[in-house]
């Protein structure tokens, strides 16, 4: 397994709001924080810098999130990183994902 840099967040969502409402907050905790506008750029960060946690998001245009935790859960190098979904979906949805690998879910109002 290869180690995880703890003190990394990824954040891969394609809301630059979200991304700019995140960041700020994990860089006065001395995170550094990765964005990754879309599921394959999210997948290459993964591999590439293997960081602490993942915030994902469930509805990109390219690869949805629950195409992108499957990825994430199947790829050995990343399949130990925690994902956390970032999703209006239902609470059914939400259920889906953890059974999928996902650490929680963190809601997300329109």
């Amino acid at each position: 397994m290869t180690p995880v840099s703890n003190d990394v967040i990824l954040i891969v969502d394609d809301s630059k709001f979200i991304c700019a409402s995140i960041f700020p907050g994990t860089a006065r905790l001395g995170l550094s924080s990765l964005i990754a506008s879309d599921g394959k750029t999210g997948l290459f960060a993964a591999e590439s810098c293997k960081p602490g946690i993942i915030l994902l998001d469930m509805l990109m245009p390219d690869m949805d999130g629950a195409e992108v935790l499957r990825k994430l859960k199947q790829t050995p190098s990343t399949s130990h990183i925690p994902v956390l979904a970032i999703s209006s979906l239902s609470e059914t949805n939400g259920k889906m994902l953890i059974q999928e690998g996902a650490a929680g879910t963190l809601k997300r109002f329109p």
